[in-house]
């Protein structure tokens, strides 16, 4: 039977325990690779979640209209002169704003009172209009999502007829008119309007 030296046991010992701290490195690495896998995971899964969410809220956004110019029709009427009908030209108040026209409220505030515009069923005749309501066409729009704004580019007419309020025919020269656009979402833009002193001979007017 050998004998070992203090040497020879001590040199084993060692080689003990240089196995055992690689073993301990090894199962070390392969935890961290483990568990760089699941984090891995998991952040694809909040980012996609992320991205459907940011996704979803766009969809929803809305916001307030901004007015890009607005026209009258100049007609007489029973021996008055005015505008009969109003154009507005509206597009998104900013970029990432869905506003859809068809929800939209028109609150009109003139000298013979209030009136609160829908959109009409037949937006695309203003003759049909009753007096509760406003008719609209698109004149631009890129992705054919009409009737909502969801674009700088985009652009729809609201057209208001002043005669169908059952009141004047016709804003009158001088006549001063706050038009409210309400969007689904409860935003306002308040446009004020004045009828020139001057407009027989012409067939519209800048408001």
């Amino acid at each position: 039977m050998g004998h070992t030296t203090p040497g020879e046991r001590g040199e084993r010992r060692r080689a003990q325990a240089g196995v055992g701290t690689l073993i301990l490195l090894i199962a070390l690495l392969l935890i961290a690779a483990i568990a760089a896998g699941v984090f891995l995971n998991v952040s694809q899964v909040f980012q996609g979640q992320s991205e459907e969410t940011g996704e979803a809220v766009r969809e929803r956004l809305t916001g307030e209209v901004s007015v890009v110019a607005t026209t009258g029709n100049v007609t007489t009427v029973d021996g008055t002169t005015g505008v009969d009908r109003v154009r507005f030209i509206l597009t998104t108040g900013g970029a990432g704003q869905r506003i859809a026209i068809d929800e939209t409220l028109v609150v009109w505030a003139g000298p013979d009172g209030s009136y609160q515009l829908t959109a009409a069923a037949d937006p695309d005749d203003p003759a049909s209009i009753d007096g509760s309501e406003f008719a609209y066409v698109v004149e631009r729009d890129g992705d054919g999502s009409a009737p909502i704004l969801n674009a700088r580019s985009d652009r729809v007419a609201v057209v208001v007829s002043v005669g169908s309020f059952g009141t004047d025919a016709v804003v009158e020269p001088g006549d001063a008119v706050s038009v409210t656009f309400v969007t689904p979402d409860g935003s306002q833009t308040v446009a004020r309007i004045a009828v020139p002193q001057s407009v027989p001979g012409r067939d519209s007017v800048v408001l």
